[in-house]
């Protein structure tokens, strides 16, 4: 993983990463990207937001933007509900966390 940029937005309580991830299968899932995003900024899991996930054909690296928010009340404030909903891992039992 290859951080392109990182940016601390103090306005909106967040830290704004967009990283390129060497992927050899298919277009990167959402958790997964949120799961090598956590591991390599030691954020939070739920304080993370990955906003988008890009690919270029015939190219094997994805460029993900990501946000890591300083608090879950700000997170709540700031993100558009539909990018949140996107974001919510579903467990075995089907339940949302």
């Amino acid at each position: 993983m290859n951080v392109i940029s990182d940016f601390e937005n103090k306005l909106l309580g967040r830290r704004e990463v967009k990283v390129t991830i060497e992927n050899s299968e298919a277009t990167i899932t959402r958790v997964d990207a949120k799961s090598q995003v956590v591991k390599k900024f030691n954020a939070e899991e739920d304080l993370v937001i990955i906003e988008n996930i890009g690919s270029r054909y015939g190219n094997a690296n994805v460029t993900v933007t990501a946000c890591i928010y300083d608090d879950k009340e700000t997170l709540e404030k700031v993100t558009a509900k539909h990018i949140a909903k996107r974001n919510v891992t579903k467990k075995a039992d089907g339940a949302e966390e």
